[in-house]
């Protein structure tokens, strides 16, 4: 292959990140290694990301991901009904499938879906270590889709002693959740394990208020592990796998107006997702390589049992990709960083119906080879650059060039750090739009450039550290659907019901701030964002907002930790108004959630824990005609050992 003999005369590639072994000097809770695939503190990256540690979702009591990824700067969710509905995650104004989604290395976004996105309704927080959102164009390191942002899942590590934990708590609308994890090393064989089940009879995904009184109800099953062994102190063996089924009802639109309503129709999506590598280690610990093979399928089958044929949708999407990494010291003051990779994506649709019980399933793939080189410097104390560029060739439009440069300083040993990127983005037309019954095999890729500026102060001996960073983006080409009915556009020609076009031009900026305080037993943290993203494709929605994207969020988690281990907090989550649709006539408001936690230690080992939800009980949209969960209340217990 092209890209990789190229890359050979190098004789450099890297790993992703956070299956590196970490340098001595950098390991700490504090190291991020999503930024730029290689472990580094936060006053070394000149990115805007931000970490949600294994004791921030355990305060929270989180359970579904994207309810905790809400509260971070810059980015925005929306979800059909309940807990289990169809969840969208844009970031900065960005579409939902342009943002990258990772479980411990692996793209999980689903091929099959229109826009190879990926629904976060189906994704528990379970047994997440930690989660790192990186926001703004990162296409060099991470290929298609990378527009908005990355958002990268951890599950625990397999190292130190043997430990574990475990949950169980009941609430309201019959919800109950049962989650257990352990990990350990024993010698070379380290492991990591873990497992869940949620059940809930839910609300309705019609909205209540307009007339809903079906339970939509909600059923989770999840399973993970990693192994991993050492043969040497350079060669380590890496496997891991991750598996998710999940059973949602929802509402739909039936005939004969065609208007969302009550309707038994049900979902059932599962995830399969597989892992194996080995790294080599070299030259004293300085070149650090990683072969791996993985995959990722997503199946998804849709059913209304009140037809004559209840499957009226199925879907298989399988991302299989191919790594060859490393990473290599050059000297104390310069990493090199490259990688070539390849991403086959392939997928199956079917929609049976009375009139044709037995429909030809529609199949395609697609193909994508990148090679990208990253150069990471610290030339003087407390000033780190990176420059590193990607060249991406897909089977079917052919070439794109995407770079990224970043900068942070700190004159201070990280009391002030000033951080500046700019980066090129690129997202290839999925199989769905290439090859499916509306496709478009002419469809050229969406392109994104953007930059971002921002600084973050600690004050009062470093007990409250504050920070702003500006963000602006402009993306061309951008893939619609576009209804053909009475269109006499040439793209239409022999599609009665519409395909996919370029014809998108938007643009996004904003201000995200934030401000963290730990002061003797007290803790906060405050973010907030301010959005502006329009739509600057000539036509009557020009200058339009685009649909689902707030003017603004904020969120604020205040807590107390007693010396007993007791701990108190209340959480404050504030989304701005928005439009459900890119004409702007229908108007998602603004809506506050307002949840109160708490957790009691009765032994070293246990501690009893609640929460109520919507404590003022607001009702509000995300999605225009779904509901939306209300006031509840949850106890449990939680044992580790």
């Amino acid at each position: 292959m092209k890209t990789i003999s190229l890359l050979a005369l190098f004789g450099l590639v890297t790993t992703p990140a956070w299956a590196l072994a970490v340098p001595a000097s950098v390991a700490s809770e504090e190291v991020i290694v999503t930024a730029t695939r290689t472990p580094q503190l936060p006053a070394a990256i000149g990115a805007s990301v931000s970490v949600i540690s294994a004791a921030a979702l355990g305060l929270r009591q989180a359970v579904g991901v994207a309810d905790v990824l809400r509260d971070q700067p810059g980015v925005s969710i929306n979800r059909n009904g309940g807990l289990g509905g169809v969840t969208s995650v844009r970031i900065r104004g960005a579409q939902s499938d342009q943002t990258v989604a990772l479980i411990d290395g692996v793209k999980i976004n689903d091929p099959a879906a229109p826009g190879g996105g990926f629904d976060f309704g189906t994704l528990l927080a379970g047994n997440l270590d930690r989660i790192e959102v990186l926001r703004g164009p990162q296409s060099t390191l991470y290929g298609s889709q990378a527009i908005g942002g990355v958002v990268n899942l951890i599950t625990r590590q397999p190292d130190g002693p043997l430990r574990g934990s475990a949950d169980a708590e009941i609430g309201e609308l019959q919800t109950w959740r049962l989650r257990a994890e352990a990990s350990g090393k024993l010698e070379k064989l380290g492991f990591a394990l873990g497992g869940g089940r949620f059940e809930s009879k839910g609300i309705s995904a019609f909205n209540e208020r307009r007339g809903g009184r079906e339970r939509d109800g909600y059923v989770n099953s999840a399973a993970n592990g990693r192994l991993t062994y050492d043969f040497t102190s350079a060669v380590q063996l890496d496997a891991r796998a991750w598996w998710s089924r999940g059973e949602v009802d929802v509402d739909g639109f039936a005939p004969p107006t065609f208007a969302l309503g009550d309707t038994p129709e049900a979902q059932v999506t599962e995830q399969r997702i597989f892992y194996a590598g080995v790294t080599l280690t070299a030259l004293d610990g300085r070149w650090r390589n990683r072969f791996a093979a993985m995959r990722a399928d997503t199946d998804r089958v849709s059913r209304n049992s009140s037809l004559s044929v209840p499957v009226t949708f199925d879907s298989s999407g399988v991302n299989e990709r191919l790594e060859w990494q490393s990473t290599f010291d050059l000297t104390p003051h310069l990493q090199l960083v490259g990688g070539a990779d390849r991403e086959d994506a392939q997928l199956k649709t079917g929609a049976p119906s009375s009139f044709n019980p037995n429909p030809p399933q529609a199949r395609a793939s697609a193909t994508l080879d990148g090679m990208y080189l990253q150069a990471q410097a610290t030339p003087t104390d407390g000033l780190t650059a990176s420059f590193g560029v990607r060249r991406s060739d897909d089977d079917r439009f052919g070439e794109a060039i995407t770079t990224r440069a970043t900068i942070a300083y700190t004159p201070n040993d990280g009391a002030t750090i000033l951080r500046a990127s700019v980066g090129e983005a690129f997202k290839a037309p999925t199989p769905f739009q290439l090859f499916s019954d509306f496709g478009n095999v002419f469809l050229r890729p969406e392109q994104a450039v953007a930059y971002d500026v921002g600084v973050e102060q600690a004050l009062l001996d470093r007990a409250l550290s504050v920070g702003a960073i500006y963000f602006r983006r402009e993306a061309k080409d951008e893939i619609d659907f576009v209804s053909c009915f009475g269109n006499a556009a040439p793209f239409c020609a022999g599609r009665p019901f519409g395909t996919y076009n370029n014809i998108a031009v938007t643009f996004a900026d904003g201000w995200e701030a934030t401000a963290r305080l730990k002061a003797g037993r007290w803790r906060a943290a405050l973010a907030y964002t301010s959005l502006d993203a329009r739509n600057r494709t000539p036509g009557a929605n020009f200058a339009k907002r685009l649909p689902r994207q707030p003017d603004g969020n904020a969120s604020l988690d205040l807590g107390y930790a007693f010396a007993a281990g007791h701990s108190l907090s209340l959480g404050v989550t504030e989304v701005g108004k928005s439009f459900d649709n890119a004409a702007n006539t229908r108007l998602l408001k603004g809506y506050t959630l307002t949840a109160l936690r708490g957790s009691w230690q009765v032994t070293e080992k246990i501690a009893l824990y609640g929460r109520v939800e919507n404590a003022t009980d607001e009702s509000y949209e995300t999605a225009s005609g779904y509901g939306s969960m209300q006031r509840q209340a949850f106890v449990g217990v939680r044992t580790k050992f």
